[in-house]
C-alpha cells in the first residue's frame, strides 16, 4: 500500500487548493469588488454578468448575514427597493401589447374619482415621472420626515396629495416619484382584474422560473433573503436617521454598521418599492427581456424614444425612467451587468456609486460618496 503514502499529501494539497479556489482562482473583477467592499464597508455582494445573454461570470462575496457568519450564495435574495418600479412598468406595457390601455390614456379616465386637476396626466406622464403630481413617502409613515407626505393607505395618500397644486404642468418636466407607481398599480389592477403582485406572479415570475420573487418588507420572513444593513448614524428615535445639510444620509466615519428595519412598505406602495429577488432570477428577466419573451420586440421598442421636455429633446426608456444614455438598471448587494444593449447596464441598488468605465453606476450598499471611475469593464471582458 506504498502508494497511499504518497498519494495522501496529493489528497491534502489539493483539498487545500479547493478550499482556497476563490483566492487562487481570483481574477481582477475579483480583485476590484473586493477592494470596494472593504472600502465602502460592504458586508456582502452576489454579482452576475451577461454577455449576449450568456452568463460570463457569477460569484458571490462575503455574507449575508453578519451576526450569524452566513457567507452569501447564488440563492442570496436581495430587496430590489425601487426596481420594483421596473417589473411595475413592465406589467403596464404588457397591457399595453394586449390593447387594455394605451399610454396616451389619461389616469382620470381610467380610474374614476381622481381629482380634476390631474386631467391632463397620462399613463405615459406616470411611466416618465413627468405628471407634476407632489411625492409620497417611499416607506412606513412613522419613518417618514416631517416634510414628506406619508399614509397608511392608498386612498389616505390619494387625498392627501390631491390637496396639494400640481408642481408643474404634466411633461413640463421630471421628477423622481412614488405617486405615480401608485397610480399605475391600481391602473393594473383595474384594467386586468387581477391584484399586481398576482399579475407579475402569473405573467412574467412563473413563465420565466423565478421562483425567489416575492414581496416583503423587513416585517416579512423572506426565504433566502439576506440580512438588512446600513451605515447611517439613527437618531434616538431609531426610526429615523441622522442627515447631511443636502438631505443624504449620514454614515458613520468608521464605518459602523447598524441593523436597518426601515425597509417598511404599506403594501399600496407595491407598485414602486417591495419586491426581493436573487441576482440570478433578475439575470433570467434580463436575458427573457431582450429575447422577446416578456414584451414582443414592436412592443418593447416602444419603450425607448425621442420625449419633448421643455422645448428640449431627449431619449426616455420608459420602462426604467428618463434618461440620456443606454438604460442602468439598479439591486443591492447584487448586481448584474448586461452588455447585451449599447453600452453596459447594470441591475443595482441606491446611493453608492462604483465606477464602470465611461459609466458611472450607482449601487446602495451603504453609503452615498462617489467613487472615480474604474476599469470594472475591461475587467469584465
Amino acid at each position: 500500500m506504498n502508494w497511499l503514502r504518497y498519494c495522501r499529501p496529493l489528497l491534502l494539497i489539493l483539498v487545500q487548493l479547493l478550499t482556497a479556489r476563490h483566492h487562487l482562482f481570483a481574477d481582477s473583477v475579483d480583485d476590484y469588488i473586493r477592494d470596494q467592499m472593504n472600502l465602502r464597508h460592504i458586508p456582502g455582494l452576489v454579482l452576475v454578468v451577461l454577455k449576449d445573454g450568456r452568463v460570463i461570470k457569477e460569484q458571490s462575496y462575503g455574507l449575508a448575514n453578519v451576526e450569524l457568519s452566513v457567507p452569501t450564495s447564488k440563492d442570496s435574495v436581495f430587496p430590489l427597493v425601487s426596481v420594483t418600479k421596473i417589473f411595475t412598468s413592465t406589467a403596464v406595457y404588457l397591457l399595453v401589447q394586449e390593447h387594455k390601455i394605451r399610454l396616451d390614456d389619461r389616469a382620470t379616465q381610467l380610474l374614476p374619482g381622481l381629482p380634476k386637476s390631474w386631467n391632463e396626466v397620462t399613463v405615459l406622464n406616470c411611466l416618465s415621472h413627468t405628471s407634476g403630481i407632489t411625492d409620497i413617502f417611499p416607506g412606513s409613515p412613522a419613518a417618514a420626515p416631517a416634510n414628506w407626505i406619508a399614509a397608511a393607505s392608498s386612498q389616505e395618500a390619494l387625498t392627501r396629495v390631491a390637496a396639494v397644486p400640481l408642481l408643474y404642468k404634466p411633461g413640463e418636466k421630471s421628477s423622481y416619484n412614488q405617486t405615480e407607481f401608485l397610480l399605475l398599480k391600481m391602473i393594473v389592477e383595474k384594467a386586468s382584474g387581477t391584484p399586481l403582485e398576482e399579475f407579475l406572479n402569473n405573467r412574467i415570475f412563473k413563465p420565466l422560473g423565478m421562483s425567489s420573487a416575492r414581496c416583503g418588507d423587513s416585517l416579512d420572513i423572506v426565504p433566502n433573503r439576506v440580512a438588512l444593513y446600513m451605515d447611517f448614524i439613527p437618531q434616538a428615535d431609531r426610526f429615523h436617521v441622522e442627515r447631511q445639510p443636502n438631505g443624504d444620509g449620514l454614515s458613520s466615519a468608521d464605518g459602523k454598521l447598524w441593523n436597518n428595519i426601515n425597509f417598511l412598505y404599506p403594501e399600496y406602495q407595491h407598485g414602486g418599492v417591495g419586491l426581493n429577488m436573487s441576482a440570478a432570477d433578475l439575470a433570467a428577466f434580463d436575458t427573457a427581456l431582450n429575447n422577446d419573451r416578456v414584451l414582443d420586440r414592436k412592443t418593447l421598442e416602444l419603450n425607448l424614444f425621442v420625449f419633448t421636455l421643455c422645448s428640449a429633446f431627449f431619449v426616455v426608456d420608459r420602462l426604467f425612467a428618463p434618461r440620456s444614455r443606454p438604460p442602468i438598471w439598479l439591486v443591492s448587494h447584487a448586481l448584474v451587468v448586461d452588455d447585451s444593449f449599447a453600452g453596459i447596464r447594470s441591475w443595482r441598488l441606491g446611493d453608492d456609486i462604483l465606477g464602470l468605465e465611461g459609466e458611472q453606476f450607482r449601487c446602495r450598499h451603504h453609503s452615498s460618496r462617489a467613487r472615480p471611475k474604474s476599469d470594472f469593464e475591461r475587467a469584465a471582458d
